[in-house]
């Protein structure tokens, strides 16, 4: 067993090694797009992430990260090396799998007897699937795809496959060594502790620890004892749960009786295995709610009553301590003395989750620094709490709710409790809504009714959006199939396929009809033909894309091979398995309820289900071994090696396939793109932002890389609450304080959530005839508490007694600030904001101070991303420099029919040309032939746009050779092998056809024409109704190019280009002598 032993080790550490190498020569070297440059900086200088906050992560990250900074002047180097943890993290979690797939199959060959004879094809094929298994593990793409990003997710996986090995490690220790067996338990207690300091996907373990537990302790053990425990532990949760006192001791009462009965009688096998199911799920529970959100509710309800009778703030942390402590400490005691060995291990278990979880002191810890990235600012134990609860996130009903035809028909408000000045008051409130009663039902799947929702509901359910729901629906039948339809079909099963069997491209999948994006395909010619329509004429830009991942079905196949010999051999062990792929899969996809459509794929969060598949596609190797000995009579190490090497073909095929897409080496998109922001704007500036992918990635690049940090960034998305408002009084590196004029007081809390219209000399007048009045004294009268009573007994703090508002200019003012007034361009004697007639949100309030507090001191931008509501009636008062609007004291009439909101104002086309040449980077898409996430189209978007109105107003000009220099240089930064031309090149093409320059971009034409007839020829082979639902668009916009580029070559006088082009087009001619596709 000794050499059994070291080579099932090793084969662990091959895989380690493979693994390891793999990921971290694909690993990304800068910042990346979504959360990771939060994580990033986050790690660097230990700074505040959002909810709820991975403080472990952080820790762990911030020892990488000062080795990065440490080895190189470079500060990517502090990325590269946060980036680099995940790698290694995926790496040793894919160790874990290899070690869990061991032991599961030797024990399948084997069973729990230590002396049975192990021959040496066993011992090669057991190791063999560990092998397969933990490759497959690392290279799913799923898992891949956050092991090259600073991500929690990959760390996340880590501590996942660590508590499953723990576990595995604790059920096969031989009873005659239960003191080391026991442990391995607490051991893989204490890992879904620390995995609650980086993400919660390792509690949902739980379930397969306690079945693990049962089917090693057996008999009536489990049921007296530890169910007794279970029971106690849930009806303590109780306690701590929102509710009324009697419908918590009604509850109470049913898990005694429950409890009681469960200890009193002898139940058959089944059922008790059924027990121990219920009460691993129920464990989930108890964590969270007397650990996870228990600990901090103890403590919030001593901290406000010590605190407020004049002890210190954090005085509630002792008696919490005390309290956790003593129960604890009586915990042991019992067990001590009863010799109660279900008690102890119980109260093991919960001391170490207690040790582990204490990680989150570090919250508040840096909260309190005040660091330049605080998010939510819970440096206190009132704003810790909804962090943890995430409740800036919202609720989503599970068991009974509204659908989303339900009207809001009142709402229940909870005061809750702020820190000021020493002691907590009520400061805000949590607003819970309610619905009308008769359009509510069990399980709510179909829930949300925010706006376009609704709709896309609709479309799932086979109805007309713009139609009126039909009386009785959605009904529970229409619930049922949107559960499976949508959430099980769309937002699980074809997660899983990608996994085991193939993707068909990146971009993101709205809709299961949609035929052209985000499909699982299998490689198989008449397979996919079956769901995907015709692919004889599949163009080669799709058929060529990195992102189009094939493996002909073999890894789904492997695995329900291993799936159903694991499930013959053991099927006790194998059904404690399938629960975990069941709760980390499904359990998940029905728990997080998710609404059409996400704002990007969700697979990353579904790796516990994907690689539990993987341990059972390494045990088709000793299934094909056993297979075949059996039938065949054959013996040896060389038929293990065969199944092995079969086997193997597996993840060989999903690294070879998956490295293209997944290799982020060269990528420094994100970084690059936030350096292309920054340079954008001038010195000290103001920028508001609006969604993550505008944020973060500025953040990172100043945190972490000091690019510019003199500008300081305000997220919109972030700025109608008042921790974030609070911020911006801060100093932030180089950035000085944003000036307000309304105080921290005044914004504190609920405070001027909402201010409504009213005016106090003419109480019935129209807010939109009120006599206008400057910004300055608008502001004035929103910083006036006024404090009106109104009805139901509340008080509001203020009104604003008009919506014609103007900032006004003052031209003694304008030397102190040149940047308002942009060269040639006549100024203008004030600047109408709009101002909604019924009421103003917190937002809006926050941006107009600004705006007035710091008009003349600093420059003034918006993102040319932002959302239009938030220009409030400015956009002809802008000016476009790069990738921001900023705000002037000129006027010029917008161009936004055109541009989008880079048509907003007039545009500095100097500093563009500059920056457009000179200043911006590309990312490396320019430099390597590589896969661009599609993530980043709208930065793509955002600077093309900015290039062709650049581009155009520099042909209005007659400075035709710059526009045509944009033009170039738009070609060599978005060349084809990244981002195949087609419409979006197409319309950058068109100063070379005004000014007759059609053969400075002959290559690019040629190109151009040669994708459009062959992606025309792929949309003519398709059936009508595929082509109506999945490529509409595309095709009337090849339609468009083929038509265009004929008629304007016939017209530039470019012969050869002509006759070359109408070659490559000549199946479209007759669209040339015909009108354009309208």
């Amino acid at each position: 067993m000794g050499k059994l032993h070291r080579l099932h080790q090793l084969t662990g550490w091959v895989v380690f090694i493979i693994t390891a190498t793999v990921l971290l020569l694909s690993v990304e070297r800068t910042g990346s797009l979504w959360d990771v440059g939060e994580f990033i900086l986050g790690a660097h200088k230990l700074q505040v992430v959002h909810p709820p906050g991975a403080p472990l992560f952080l820790l762990i990250g911030r020892m990488f990260a000062a080795v990065g900074d440490l080895l190189s002047d470079d500060p990517s180097f502090i990325a590269a090396f946060v980036n680099g943890m995940s790698a290694l993290c995926t790496a040793f979690g894919a160790t874990f799998v290899a070690w869990v797939t061991i032991r599961l199959s030797l024990l399948s060959l084997t069973g729990r007897d230590e002396r049975a004879e192990v021959g040496g094809g066993q011992v090669i094929a057991v190791a063999g699937g560990g092998l397969v298994a933990g490759l497959s593990a690392a290279f799913t793409t799923s898992v891949w795809f956050s092991a090259v990003e600073g991500e929690v997710y990959a760390m996340s996986f880590f501590f996942t496959c660590m508590t499953v090995w723990a576990a595995i490690r604790y059920y096969t220790t031989p009873r005659d060594r239960d003191h080391i067996a026991y442990r391995w338990l607490i051991f893989s207690i204490f890992c879904i502790g620390l995995s609650s300091g980086v993400h919660l996907l390792s509690i949902l373990v739980l379930p397969f620890i306690t079945l693990l537990f049962y089917l090693r302790e057996r008999g009536q053990l489990f049921l007296t004892r530890v169910g007794k425990i279970v029971g106690y532990l849930f009806a303590a949760s109780l306690l701590l749960t929102a509710g009324s006192f009697a419908s918590k001791l009604i509850g109470i009462g049913a898990v005694a009786g429950a409890t009681y009965f469960l200890g009193a009688r002898k139940l058959p096998h089944w059922a008790q295995f059924v027990v121990a199911a219920v009460s691993g799920v129920l464990m989930i529970g108890i964590i969270q709610t007397l650990v996870i959100i228990g600990v901090p509710s103890v403590w919030h309800w001593f901290e406000i009553g010590m605190v407020n009778s004049g002890l210190p703030v954090h005085s509630g942390v002792v008696p919490t301590l005390l309290a956790y402590g003593g129960l604890l400490y009586l915990a042991f005691r019992y067990a001590h003395r009863h010799r109660d060995q279900g008690v102890q291990l119980a109260a093991m278990g919960i001391a170490s989750i207690l040790i582990a979880y204490s990680v989150i002191a570090v919250v508040v810890i840096r909260a309190e620094a005040k660091t330049p990235v605080n998010m939510n600012n819970p440096d206190n134990v009132t704003s810790l709490l909804p962090y943890l609860n995430r409740e800036q996130y919202g609720e989503r009903s599970l068991v009974y709710g509204p659908h989303f035809e339900a009207q809001l028909t009142a709402t229940d408000v909870e005061d809750r409790y702020g820190l000021v000045d020493g002691r907590y008051e009520y400061t805000n409130f949590k607003v819970t809504p309610e619905y009308e009663k008769d359009k509510q039902m069990f399980f709510p799947r179909m829930y949300d009714g925010t706006q376009g929702r609704p709709g896309l509901y609709k479309r799932w359910m086979g109805l007309d959006p713009s139609q009126p729901m039909p009386r009785g629906r959605p009904s529970q039948v229409d619930n049922v199939r949107f559960l499976f339809n949508y959430q099980l079909g769309w937002m699980y099963w074809r997660y899983f396929m990608w996994n085991f069997s193939g993707r068909q491209n990146g971009q993101q999948g709205y809709f299961s009809w949609d035929e052209s994006s985000g499909n699982w395909i299998t490689g198989i010619k008449f397979l996919d033909e079956l769901r995907l329509g015709n692919l004889d004429e599949l163009p080669s830009d799709f058929k060529n894309d990195p992102s189009r991942n094939t493996y002909f079905l073999l890894p789904f196949l492997f695995g329900l091979l291993g799936l159903l010999w694991h499930s013959g051999r053991r099927g006790e062990e194998f059904l404690a398995l399938l629960a975990l792929f069941v709760i980390t899969g499904i359990g998940i996809t029905i728990y997080t309820n998710q609404p059409p459509n996400e704002p990007r794929e969700r697979d990353y969060v579904l790796v516990g289900s994907f690689f539990v598949f993987c341990m059972w596609i390494g045990m088709a190797v000793p299934a094909i071994y056993e297979l075949v000995k059996g039938q065949f009579r054959a013996r040896g190490v060389g038929l293990a090696v065969g199944a092995s090497a079969l086997v193997l073909v597996a993840p060989i095929l999903m690294v070879t396939q998956n490295w293209d897409d997944h290799n982020r080496s060269h990528h420094t998109a994100a970084r690059d793109y936030a350096h292309n922001f920054l340079e954008s704007v001038d010195e000290n500036a103001i920028i508001f932002t609006y969604g993550d992918n505008d944020t973060y990635p500025l953040w990172y690049a100043q945190e972490v890389e000091g690019i510019r940090t003199d500008v300081r960034v305000v997220n919109l998305s972030l700025i109608a609450v008042d921790w974030y408002i609070d911020l911006l009084r801060y100093r932030m590196n180089d950035s000085p304080v944003i000036d307000l004029q309304l105080t921290e007081d005044q914004m504190r809390g609920r405070l001027r959530n909402n201010v409504q219209y009213y005016n106090l000399r003419n109480p019935e007048q129209p807010c939109e005839e009120a006599p206008p009045i400057t910004l300055e004294a608008f502001m004035n009268e929103l910083a006036d508490d006024k404090n009106l009573p109104v009805q139901g007994g509340r008080i509001i703090e203020t009104v604003y007694p008009t919506c014609n508002v103007n900032l006004k200019v003052d031209p003694g003012r304008l030397a102190q600030a040149p940047w308002l007034t942009p060269a040639g361009e006549p100024v203008v004697q004030s600047i109408p904001i709009r101002i909604d007639p019924r009421s103003l949100q917190k937002d809006e309030i926050a941006i107009l101070d600004i705006i007035n507090s710091n008009f003349y001191k600093r420059p003034i931008y918006f993102a040319v991303t932002c959302q239009p509501s938030k220009f409030m009636g400015l956009e002809d008062y802008m000016q476009l420099e790069g990738l921001a609007l900023q705000l002037t004291a000129t006027r010029t009439p917008s161009q936004t029919q055109r541009y989008q909101n880079i048509g907003a104002g007039g545009i500095d086309v100097d500093k563009n040309y500059e920056l457009i040449m000179n200043e911006w980077t590309w990312g490396n898409f320019d430099k390597v032939d590589t896969y661009v996430n599609t993530s980043y189209a709208p930065a793509i978007q955002s600077m093309r746009g900015v290039m062709l109105r650049t581009m155009d107003v520099l042909m209005q000009r007659g400075d035709t050779e710059r526009a045509l220099e944009i033009g170039d240089k738009y070609f060599q930064s978005f060349p084809n092998m990244n981002f195949p031309f087609y419409y979006e090149a197409f319309i950058m093409l068109d100063p070379y056809f005004r000014s007759g320059n059609t053969e400075r971009a002959a290559d690019v034409i040629i190109q151009l024409a040669e994708n459009t007839a062959e992606r025309l020829n792929y949309y003519e082979s398709l059936d009508e109704k595929v082509l109506n639902e999945s490529y509409f668009y595309e095709n009337r916009q090849g339609q468009a190019i083929a038509q265009q580029l004929i008629m304007q070559l016939r017209d530039s006088g470019n012969e050869a280009l002509r006759n070359r082009v109408e070659g490559i087009l000549s199946n479209y001619l007759y669209l040339a002598e015909a009108p354009g596709p309208g």
